[in-house]
């Protein structure tokens, strides 16, 4: 796949919409982990768990600029 659906998302959100994505999967993931065996939700927790980091330093930098 040459652009990634995350990449799409973040281009057409805004920063808050952006951001309540990330959330919103991070909550989704959490709840699944351990369900059904599946190993693969606790590592896409992880993974919307460090952009959601990523995104709101980058907000708080952007900020302190201001």
């Amino acid at each position: 796949m040459p652009v990634q659906p995350i990449s799409v998302m973040r281009s057409i959100l805004t920063p808050d919409e952006f951001i309540g994505y990330l959330k919103g999967n991070i909550i989704k993931y959490a709840m699944r982990a351990g369900k059904k065996g599946n190993t693969d939700d606790k590592a896409k927790f992880e993974t919307y768990k460090k952009w959601l980091h990523k995104e709101l330093q980058d907000k708080q930098d952007k900020n302190e600029v201001l």
